[in-house]
């Protein structure tokens, strides 16, 4: 009998879902609108294996979860309200808390999981992917 993935909530009680993994094609094709990629060099596309399983919050991070780290942030944003407005280096300090808070790893997703998880987020149970905010990934930029 196949035993199904676990869905765990943390201690800020985020729900945290399991992704398998599995294939994607990122990035696009060559010849698209000239605007597209000048501002978007991510071609050609390719294909990508997300390797490992992993897991990533149902949703993004709220305000009154984020003032769990930092207690002062943004006194006048709603706490159920999505994060905005913090640096790459706040999102990844924040995973390094939460890591030592809970006892397991935490992470920004990679570039590759997040268009994943993105590209089939019903599949996954994931909402508000293509939604603002814009989320930070783990990875670095380059054109390539």
């Amino acid at each position: 009998m196949k035993k199904e993935p676990v869905r765990t909530v943390n201690s800020l009680g985020m729900l945290l879902l399991p992704v398998a993994a599995g294939e994607l094609t990122m990035g696009k094709p060559i010849g698209g609108p000239a605007e597209m990629i000048r501002f978007f060099p991510e071609h050609p596309a390719r294909s990508v294996w997300v390797t490992q399983p992993f897991r990533i919050a149902e949703r993004e991070v709220t305000v009154a979860q984020f003032r769990c780290f930092r207690p002062g942030f943004a006194p006048h944003l709603a706490p159920e309200a999505s994060l905005t407005g913090v640096t790459w280096e706040d999102a990844t300090a924040f995973c390094v808390w939460l890591s030592g808070e809970e006892k397991i790893p935490y992470r920004l997703p990679t570039e590759a999981e997040w268009e994943y998880v993105g590209r089939n987020a019903e599949t996954f149970g994931v909402l508000g992917m293509l939604d603002d905010p814009l989320e930070w990934c783990a990875d670095w930029y380059a054109p390539y």
